[in-house]
């Protein structure tokens, strides 16, 4: 009987044990801490690991970095551009001078560049990536518009990639020596035209703001140095039927933070023609979302694609909007 007793005592204990309700809070929380330990531990190994990501971090948190829609800290590649920069300037070198102006040695050829500059490594670097696509996307017989020519890195890979015809047009004064220099034999051609105005939304003349030796910074719109020139602008529209070009394919813009005029002022050549656009996205966080907005109220054909993101100075973003019918 006792040990009836006992045994019926215990099967009482462990029913009343078993019928308490679970505290079903605490596998969760205990997950949800096991989750936050795992991703904070990888963060911190993370920018342990990668120093230059911690810096971003560390600005982002600041509020001294900006990252535009479609591009996070975190993007992948993010510093692929200034570790070519690097590169670049490491085969870079000094072989001719003439005057203020001097032929450099570089992983894609010879180059004339205003002597002393730094931004030519650059220039080879989006030119060796194929930045704005031309390589990939010049069809055979094209007819080019190269907007912010500079000395002619992005005009020579369209020629390259067949294009029949390239308009390059550039404003700087030393700039238009080089690409003068870099593209002789095309120009006698006649594969090349130089047009030496600036663009714009209208025709007239502008303060072009020159950064000594940084002449690929010069700007209409940004004060970036203590010496302005005063240059004259024209419309592409305008520059198109100067030329009496019988189509426009394809346009490159890249032109210091007036890419939203020169798109303004290109509204009849994009209606008309429907060319594929390559235009920069480094110089305004506004600029993924405005620019392809304003080319699509143009002509609401376009598709639009962006290229991964890349930084520059204290901007994530990505670095070019391909624009195509």
């Amino acid at each position: 009987m006792r040990e009836r007793a006992l045994l019926r005592r215990g099967v009482l204990q462990v029913a009343e044990s078993t019928s308490k309700p679970l505290d079903l809070n605490f596998p969760i929380k205990k997950i949800a801490l096991v989750l936050l330990a795992i991703v904070l531990g990888g963060i911190s190994v993370f920018a342990l690991t990668a120093p230059r990501r911690k810096n971003l971090l560390v600005k982002w948190t600041l509020g001294k970095l900006e990252v535009t829609r479609g591009c996070t800290v975190f993007a992948p590649g993010v510093f692929d551009d200034e570790d070519r920069y690097k590169e670049a300037a490491e085969h870079t070198r000094e072989v001719q001078k003439d005057g203020r102006l001097a032929m450099y040695d570089t992983q894609i050829g010879s180059i004339w560049y205003p002597a002393g500059a730094w931004t030519l490594p650059a220039l080879v670097e989006a030119s060796e990536t194929d930045q704005y696509h031309l390589r990939s996307t010049v069809r055979a017989g094209d007819v080019v518009l190269d907007v912010g020519a500079s000395v002619g890195t992005e005009t020579r890979s369209a020629l390259s990639a067949g294009a029949k015809r390239v308009v390059a047009i550039e404003p700087e004064p030393l700039s238009l020596q080089c690409l003068r220099k870099n593209l002789s034999a095309e120009i006698r051609e006649q594969r090349v035209t130089v047009v030496p105005v600036g663009v714009w939304d209208s025709d007239g003349v502008l303060a072009l703001h020159v950064n000594q030796p940084n002449v690929g910074s010069s700007s209409f719109v940004w004060q970036t140095g203590r010496q302005s020139l005063n240059v004259p602008v024209r419309t592409i529209d305008h520059i198109v039927a100067d030329l009496n070009l019988p189509r426009v394919d394809l346009i490159k813009i890249h032109v210091e933070g007036a890419e939203k005029e020169a798109l303004l002022g290109a509204s009849d050549t994009i209606r008309r023609f429907h060319p594929r656009i390559a235009i920069a996205l480094e110089h305004s966080s506004k600029d993924v979302d405005v620019l392809p907005s304003v080319a699509r109220r143009v002509w609401s054909g376009y598709h639009v694609e962006l290229t991964p993101c890349t930084k520059t100075f204290n901007r994530i973003h990505p670095a070019v909007a391909l624009l195509a019918p």
